[in-house]
């Protein structure tokens, strides 16, 4: 799935415009962010050379459909709320990021989760 997609979900459960947010440049780190906490020990081993991490917010992440669509965006929506200092709603979307997760590694959509 493409950094982009993920950011515009993010930035919509955020409830903060994805287009008018000014500070661009932290983008592409929220989602290196969002990738490693999403990251398993198998998606580790497999990428020891870093190529799962992005240059931009254009390019492909290789983690299964579910973490992409689900886990990622409630990772970097609380990048954007920490962003805000917003420790609340920050907290709110750890909580879901753990529980999407959970569930992922339950489904055996993934195999084990830090």
């Amino acid at each position: 799935m493409n950094g982009e997609k993920i950011l515009k979900t993010a930035f919509a459960l955020a409830c903060e415009s994805y287009e008018d947010f000014r500070d661009k440049d932290m983008l592409t780190e929220w989602l290196n962010i969002a990738v490693a906490e999403c990251m398993t020990a198998r998606d580790i081993k497999e990428n020891a050379d870093g190529g799962i991490f992005l240059t931009d917010i254009y390019g492909e992440i290789r983690l299964p459909p579910y973490i992409c669509t689900v886990a990622m965006p409630y990772a970097v929506a609380e990048c954007i709320f920490r962003y805000r200092d917003d420790g609340e709603n920050s907290r709110l979307m750890n909580e879901k990021l753990k529980a999407a997760l959970s569930k992922a590694a339950e489904e055996k959509d993934i195999e084990a989760v830090y």
